[in-house]
């Protein structure tokens, strides 16, 4: 069941977030996103956490993802639909998974435990990224009809790293 118990924490924050997307405000720093401010739904965080921090992606990353979901009503539909369907989908099968392990034989409860989790993962996943691709492909052919993109913005104050990075893009047009 422990892999049941991490998927409905991984997921639960997904689904919230993924239903009330911009309502929801916690006390504290979540990514970069400062105390007291309006969630995006959790994949931005996970997406600009992994990219910018694991991926070496830094501070560059970090403002060119929130301008790209600030000014791409396709980027926020995609970011929203995909917490929810994680979100959802991975609270839907943890439940399933740990009603299984409680209600069968110990062998069939370990191997539901253990294995059914990896491949919600993986056929999630996958899902995810042929999805994720087809959307981008529209956002590409749409990108510049009019009408298409309503800016919206995450309140977010840039730091003097990221100043000084869009400093260098106006000023060298590169990064």
């Amino acid at each position: 069941m422990s892999l049941s118990c991490f998927m409905i924490t991984f997921c639960f924050p997904l689904l919230l977030t993924g239903i009330w997307p911009h309502r929801l405000k916690m006390p504290f720093r979540v990514s970069s996103m400062p105390p007291w401010t309006p969630l995006p739904p959790a994949v931005y965080t996970l997406v600009e956490d992994i990219v910018a921090v694991d991926g070496g992606g830094c501070v560059e990353f970090r403002q060119a993802w929130r301008i790209r979901y600030e000014h791409s009503a396709i980027m926020r539909r995609i970011v929203r639909l995909t917490s929810l369907w994680w979100g959802s989908s991975g609270m839907f099968f943890a439940g399933v998974f740990i009603a299984v392990a409680w209600t069968t034989a110990d062998d069939i409860g370990y191997g539901v435990g253990w294995g059914l989790p990896w491949l919600w993962a993986i056929a999630s996943g996958t899902f995810t990224v042929w999805w994720v691709n087809k959307e981008l492909q529209r956002e590409q052919t749409e990108w510049s009809r009019p009408g298409v993109h309503e800016i919206i913005s995450l309140h977010i104050a840039q730091t003097h790293d990221e100043e000084k990075v869009a400093r260098q893009v106006t000023h060298d047009g590169t990064v």
